[in-house]
């Protein structure tokens, strides 16, 4: 067993800026660069302005974005506000300067869409942490094949002096995130044809991770990879070397798809043939729209958050039939949870009269935004180091929605059978929806809040020697299903 358990620092204010899965801390540099870039095509946009070229659908399209921004205002949603301004972008454009003037914009309206607005945790969550999985397989696989002894169990990598935690900053997801706005800049910058900026954009994601790796790498080695300082830096200087390898793939791209002298982009100037001049009436038209939804904002008050009053610790008995609460709670990481979030959230240990004990953890997640969404592989392993041997689904349901049956392993040997539901949770693709329009911040939201229950006991790691460890967990669920009746 390893001598010292490494678990990663807490995330300094560079860390959170530049690697953290969901922030939007950067979101101001994005809005500078979106603001250049569109400075930079100002006179491809002047030379089509006036043009008569959808005209209808730009004025649609502009007042429907208008109407999107008074309801981000309404729901106090930064990402749908930055959402609407990206398509105003494109549509404004499309209403004085017609279709290239639309194209103009187009690059700089797509930048700010990408990487301005807050990625969802609803989304986030179930790819962060089989991409947490594979960073720490890859990483331990590599270890190995350097002379460096390692182990994984899950999102844990085990060597002979230490334990290291891949947390969701050490996944490789806002590397990668920030190397397609790198790649986006840099043939900006550089003039880079289409199909170059394509290359550049379809290389990204791989250079991300091969940089990510080797982060994780060093810091496994580094005896000091969990001083804040060091580790922020580490990081800093693998996202360096990103775009400098992106640079390199650049000059590659060109030697075997060698670009024109002067490549044709949308930012560049092109002849075009004059048409009616300044179109007066519709930049008042579009300037009164922006000062009519200002003042509307200022006239329409914002949804207040409804009382918090929920709490799950009171309805739950310290004893349940035979089984009786143990003083001695067990502990949640927040680090490993990370996205995973719970307007509030209930763990509990029970012993039954045959000494063996069983977990129960109940999650809950008003929607409402100020909790990350509880919609997780996490929620099945609950703790760093498990990783998922057996999945199958319960003919049985509680409260007509489908139960799980996971058989996990910890980091010490130890198989777990677990039973894990979701209540009051849709389909990925409508959870995602409803978070980006943010009906939940209104008055469509659902008042039932998104639920989430684990239990949980050790098994035996033969499969046929599990019906006793089942019928365990069947029979604490039957002593406390007046309680559970209420979630």
């Amino acid at each position: 067993s390893p001598s010292a358990v490494r678990h990663a620092p807490e995330m300094s204010d560079a860390e959170r800026l530049f690697f953290s899965p969901v922030g939007d801390d950067s979101a101001f540099i994005i809005f500078v660069l979106t603001a250049w870039m569109v400075a930079r095509r100002g006179p491809r946009l002047l030379e089509t302005l006036g043009s008569h070229e959808s005209i209808g659908l730009g004025a649609l399209g502009s007042a429907f974005t208008l109407g999107i921004l008074l309801w981000a205002d309404y729901t106090s949603s930064p990402g749908l506000a930055t959402a609407s301004l990206s398509l105003f972008l494109i549509f404004g454009a499309l209403f004085l300067a017609g279709r290239a003037g639309a194209r103009a914009m187009l690059l700089p309206a797509l930048f700010m869409a990408l990487l301005a607005i807050p990625l969802s945790p609803v989304l986030v969550n179930p790819l962060i942490f089989p991409l947490q999985l594979w960073t720490a397989q890859v990483t331990t696989a590599l270890l190995n094949w350097g002379g460096v002894i390692a182990f994984q169990s899950g999102d844990l990598i085990l060597t002979r002096e230490a334990t290291f935690q891949v947390i969701e900053t050490c996944s490789g997801f806002r590397i990668t995130h920030t190397l397609v706005m790198s790649a986006i800049v840099y043939a900006e910058i550089f003039h880079r044809s289409r199909r170059r900026l394509i290359l550049l954009l379809l290389a990204s994601p791989f250079v991300g991770l091969f940089v990510n790796l080797v982060r994780v790498i060093s810091l496994v080695l580094n005896p000091k990879g969990d001083v804040v300082p060091i580790h922020t830096a580490q990081g800093i200087i693998m996202l360096v070397a990103g775009v400098l390898l992106l640079a390199l793939l650049d000059r590659l791209f060109q030697s075997l798809w060698p670009d024109p002298a002067h490549p044709l982009r949308s930012s560049d100037r092109m002849p075009v043939a004059p048409d009616t001049g300044v179109p007066r009436t519709r930049i008042l038209w579009l300037t009164g729209g922006l000062l009519a939804a200002f003042v509307a904002q200022w006239l329409i008050p914002p949804w207040s958050f409804p009382p918090h009053t929920e709490n799950l610790l009171d309805p739950f008995p310290k004893v349940a039939g035979e089984w009786t609460m143990q003083n001695e709670a067990p502990l949640l990481d927040p680090m490993y949870l990370g996205t995973t979030g719970f307007s509030s959230r209930m763990l509990r240990r029970y012993a039954g009269p045959d000494d063996h004990e069983i977990e129960l953890f109940i999650g809950t997640n008003d929607r409402t935004g100020r909790a990350p969404s509880l919609i997780s592989p996490k929620t099945e392993t609950l703790r760093t180091g498990f990783y998922v041997v057996e999945r199958s689904p319960l003919p049985s349901t509680l409260h007509g929605e489908e139960i799980n049956e996971i058989i996990a392993r910890d980091a010490k040997g130890s198989y777990w059978m677990i039973h894990h539901q979701y209540r009051n949770v849709a389909s990925l693709p409508l959870e995602t929806t409803r978070r980006f329009m943010a009906l939940e911040r209104s008055f469509l939201r659902r008042p039932e809040p998104a639920r989430v229950l684990r239990i949980a006991t050790l098994t035996d790691p033969d499969p046929g020697n599990r019906e006793t460890d089942r019928a365990r967990i069947q029979g604490f669920k039957q002593a406390v299903m007046g309680s559970l009746n209420g979630f």
